[in-house]
């Protein structure tokens, strides 16, 4: 696990550390993800480990979060239900709020769908920020409520933190979709709810996966970032930028790069491996960071006519179909 800059080179790194998942870089220097095993853990800047927490029934997987309060959020996948679970940890890992997603996503579920071990495969959860629809008094967006991503749902939803019941959902267009997040106040489009649609279904169409921007009040799309060139059927975040730009993680497709709100390409890093969930932190963030010299930052042009396709536009079997003989 490391931290790069611009150009690619490692400025910090934890050998040792076992994250298989999201991993969080807070705001003292600690390292948060999802554990190896069935749990999360937490290293500090040096690597040693000081917190875990590790679930009884089931496993921690996908997301992870450290809430304004203090506490832990993360995603289990319980081992005996087809429905995920969100829980809430303190620092002595007592749960202090366990929301069973199945009580309140049922509804949603498609009658062609029961039988499916994996009925949400939740992906994503943000704890909503300060948002202007709050400050013009719509309750359903509430600082502190959550908003998840619900895979195979095909969905998007607000939890409330005080009654456990679904505010606010969306799933207009969406194909297992990843990382639904709203914007926060001070940014370009704030209150607005970001997300990665891979839109896996496209593989047999014109393999497109999009960046989706949504008004959570009129329930429609503002804005849609496409290209021939990206595509990435799982996986995949997007994290909007203070300069209104988005960084944008293909995993499949290979590479992490930045936009413009016009779709002009302005920073790109393709790595020898598929990049997971890639973030970009500002050099201030942790006391650790400010305390490191600022990297120097090489432009680098690529060749005349270059353009980076993602490796599943041009891959001839879906993964599920793929055998190792």
């Amino acid at each position: 696990m490391c931290i790069r800059d611009r150009n690619g080179r490692v400025v910090h790194r934890w050998p040792e550390a076992r994250i298989k998942s999201r991993a969080r870089l807070l705001e003292d220097g600690s390292l948060l993800g999802i554990a190896l095993g069935r749990g999360v853990v937490e290293y500090d800047w040096d690597g040693n480990e000081v917190w875990r927490y590790t679930a009884d029934n089931g496993f921690a997987h996908h997301d992870v979060i450290r809430l304004a309060n203090g506490n832990t959020v993360t995603l289990i996948r319980p081992d005996d239900e087809p429905f995920d679970e969100v829980l809430e940890v303190d620092r002595d890992g007592e749960v202090v709020w366990r929301w069973q997603s199945g009580d309140s996503l049922k509804p949603f579920v498609p009658q062609e769908m029961w039988g499916n071990k994996d009925l949400t495969h939740m992906n994503s959860v943000q704890e909503l920020p300060a948002n202007r629809w709050y400050d013009q008094g719509d309750e359903r967006f509430r600082p502190g409520n959550l908003l998840i991503s619900a895979r195979e749902l095909d969905r998007v939803f607000v939890i409330d933190k005080q009654t456990r019941e679904v505010t606010w959902s969306f799933n207009t267009g969406l194909q297992k979709q990843h990382e639904s997040l709203m914007v926060e106040t001070g940014f370009p489009g704030d209150g607005h709810i970001l997300l990665f649609n891979n839109r896996t279904r496209s593989f047999y169409e014109d393999r497109q996966s999009t960046i989706e921007e949504i008004d959570p009040i009129q329930n429609r799309t503002l804005w849609q970032y496409r290209s021939a060139g990206f595509h990435s059927p799982t996986s995949g975040v997007q994290q909007p930028l203070p300069n209104g730009n988005i960084l944008i993680t293909s995993t499949r497709g290979g590479r992490t790069f930045e936009i413009t709100r016009a779709g002009r390409l302005v920073w790109q890093w393709a790595p020898p491996f598929d990049p997971m969930r890639s973030h970009r932190y500002s050099y201030s963030h942790c006391p650790q960071l400010a305390e490191l010299d600022r990297p120097v930052e090489n432009r680098v042009e690529p060749a005349d006519g270059y353009r980076h396709i993602d490796r599943d536009v041009y891959r001839f079997a879906g993964r599920a179909l793929l055998q190792q003989i």
